[in-house]
């Protein structure tokens, strides 16, 4: 591509040159200096074949230009497409792996010992609440009796202010 420009370069300095002694061999023929004009033309005709080849140089290094950038397009395509399918491998690697780590599990998991320790799991929670309900009535009966002494206790301490206040009012 450096080259392509370069060459470029070239070909625009070459054009350029040529109409610069195509005009002073006009500016000389104006002037009345034929023979000066006929230098200027023999100097362009000299450019022109320079310019010749390189145009044909340029337009070789553009089409090879052209035809690199195609092939590095192919070559970013195949190597994305590559990508694309390795990482769909991969992701299919992975996922085989998952069905056989689980086909392996539920494989050496036995069934019914799962239910066995479900049911034994079952028996020692329904043990457990049988034992803390019995703890509950254990403690309800002793709460009952304790608030029996309590009530008690309040309705002495009301017939005794009752009692006061009759002998103050002198009711008894």
């Amino acid at each position: 591509m450096g080259s392509e420009k370069q060459a470029l370069k070239q070909l625009e300095s070459a054009k350029a040159a040529s109409e610069d002694w195509a005009k002073k061999a006009k500016t000389a023929l104006l002037a009345g200096n034929e023979e000066l004009a006929k230098k200027a033309l023999a100097q362009k005709t000299s450019v022109d074949a320079d310019l010749a080849q390189f145009q044909a140089s340029y337009d070789s290094m553009s089409l090879q230009v052209g035809q690199l950038k195609d092939q590095v397009r192919q070559l970013k395509a195949k190597l994305e497409e590559a990508r694309m399918k390795q990482n769909m491998l991969i992701a299919r690697s992975k996922m085989a792996d998952a069905q056989k780590s689980v086909s392996t599990s539920l494989n050496s998991t036995d069934s019914t010992s799962a239910f066995t320790k479900l049911d034994k799991m079952e028996q020692k929670v329904n043990a457990k609440e049988a034992e803390a309900q019995a703890f509950t009535e254990i403690a309800g009966e002793n709460t009952s009796l304790e608030d029996e002494f309590e009530a008690l206790e309040q309705t002495s301490a009301v017939d005794d202010e009752l009692a006061k206040l009759k002998a103050e009012l002198g009711l008894e």
